[in-house]
């Protein structure tokens, strides 16, 4: 077990291969087990989510917007959902001295990949503290 993040914080300008590798290598859990836990949040709660979608645009192409409740909770579930849309945007301790490492994920799928986000507490033992998906519009 590590002591702190510094090595897994400073590998963040070194890209998503970089940080996989050293969260394997110091926490024993890697990026695809926290998109695996983001996916089974954004599936859990898609309706939840819904409520603060007006509207979605998939994957950016803003000729297929849609307003459509169904049409966005489906999209919501059966693709958003997929662990390929999740992103790693950037990592940080929650504060100072805390033993929570977080980890901000964007999810590409939804409008121009800024508007749903995932975030992933892990502890210094390497366990999934808490995974959740949220609606920033």
């Amino acid at each position: 077990m590590i002591e702190n993040f510094d090595k897994i914080i400073s590998a963040e300008t070194g890209g998503p291969e970089v940080m996989d590798k050293l969260l394997k290598e110091h926490l024993n859990i890697g990026l695809s087990d926290c998109t695996q836990a983001l996916s089974n949040s954004l599936s859990e709660r898609a309706e939840e989510l819904l409520e603060d979608i007006m509207n979605l645009a998939p994957y950016g192409d803003y000729d297929k917007l849609t307003e459509d409740p169904q049409v966005m909770l489906s999209f919501l579930k059966e693709e958003s959902c997929k662990q390929e849309n999740w992103i790693i945007d950037f990592v940080e301790v929650e504060k100072k001295g805390d033993k929570l490492l977080k980890l901000t994920f964007l999810n590409k799928s939804v409008d121009d990949g800024d508007i749903l986000k995932g975030f992933v507490f892990l502890g210094l033992s390497g366990v999934i503290r808490h995974a959740f998906t949220q609606v920033h519009s």
